[in-house]
């Protein structure tokens, strides 16, 4: 029980020593938080509006065991490497640079259970296969707590500065993420989608108004240095990073019967634990809604009567469109056209059978 107190207090000390080194403070106290937590018999939960994040070790062994099993943290993946890239590249007609291709940036956001997982893999077959590469970011929020990291409880007399510095840990991080991945995408030379779980602004959701200002203020739009003024962000700085936002609406609201919460599976058939009820899912998806409705090209895909695989069509022909307005991909859509055509005239000679057998 003592390791949870100690590798949050540890958390807080590199937050702000680290004042000029945010990204290297937050890394290390992640991992400090991995090691004081497996010191003890037990990883506990941390309750955080109705969520528990717990991973129950019986002993000691059987945390370190638990440990080597996380492959994301030190084994590289070459499936997931290979998941995203085309095998027939497109045309590049947009850059930043003579050396720097335009990457599209989209946020795929929304309430828990809203089918993130698979809106991602939908597009990402659709659009390699139309010339894009896909880049999926990971959930900034989920690799903190994956590395130890844990949410005060709220009977902590410092929550809100612990959830504060929580936040500014995931606000400094996503902004890094975000910049290398662009930085890495545009020098390929390949037309390429960016899709990031969650944007800078879903923060906003989980916090209050006065703590957002505050975050807001405090959060350097630059990348940490010592020889170049550094500017704060703003939310129109944090809108304009992105070419779209993408709002995938919850379960709960529309389609309650599939909303699954407590400990369950998600829709690629990972264990889960969804603490949010039906109703706080549909408040939580509201805010985030909210927080992003001054972006230009908001796009709300909400569980109509057409089903989920829809809902999936509408998600990734939203995505292809903005992209093909920055690279066009003039073979892959006479292609589709042809196989539109084709799928029109075999529909009206099926029709014309039918009708001839009335």
């Amino acid at each position: 029980r003592v390791g949870g107190s100690v590798c949050a207090s540890i958390c807080c000390m590199f937050s702000v020593w680290c004042r000029h080194f945010k990204d290297i403070g937050y890394f290390v106290g992640a991992s400090c938080c991995t090691a004081a937590a497996l010191s003890t018999n037990t990883l506990r939960p941390c309750p955080n509006n109705g969520r528990h994040y717990a991973a129950a070790c019986e002993d000691k062994e059987q945390g370190f065991s638990w440990l080597r099993r996380r492959k994301l943290m030190n084994t590289v993946d070459k499936g997931l490497m290979s998941l995203g890239y085309s095998s027939r590249p497109g045309v590049v007609t947009s850059r930043y640079s003579p050396q720097k291709t335009e990457v599209i940036r989209i946020v795929l956001t929304g309430g828990p259970c809203a089918g993130k997982s698979s809106a991602l893999e939908h597009l990402t077959r659709e659009a390699t296969a139309a010339g894009f590469d896909v880049y999926a970011a990971p959930e900034i929020a989920t690799l903190l707590l994956n590395s130890g990291c844990q949410f005060a409880e709220s009977a902590d007399p410092r929550c809100q500065q612990r959830l504060k510095v929580f936040q500014q840990g995931i606000m400094a991080m996503q902004l890094q993420m975000e910049r290398s991945i662009t930085d890495i995408a545009s020098s390929t030379g390949r037309p390429s989608i960016i899709v990031f779980d969650r944007g800078l602004l879903d923060g906003k959701a989980y916090v209050g108004d006065a703590m957002w200002a505050n975050l807001v203020d405090e959060t350097e739009a630059s990348a940490p240095g010592f020889e170049k003024p550094r500017k704060h962000i703003t939310e129109e700085y944090m809108l304009r990073r992105y070419n779209m936002i993408i709002h995938l609406v919850t379960a709960a609201d529309g389609a309650p019967q599939f909303y699954k919460w407590g400990k369950t599976k998600d829709d690629s058939g990972r264990d889960v634990i969804r603490g949010e009820t039906p109703e706080q899912a549909i408040v939580l998806d509201e805010k985030t809604r909210k927080a992003y409705s001054n972006h230009p090209r908001l796009v709300v895909i909400d569980n109509g009567p057409d089903g989920f695989q829809a809902k999936l069509r509408r998600c990734t022909e939203a995505i292809l469109a903005v992209a093909m307005e920055i690279h066009p991909q003039h073979q892959f859509l006479g292609n589709k056209i042809q196989k539109l055509e084709q799928e029109n005239a075999q529909l009206k000679s099926e029709i014309e059978l039918l009708r001839s057998r009335k």
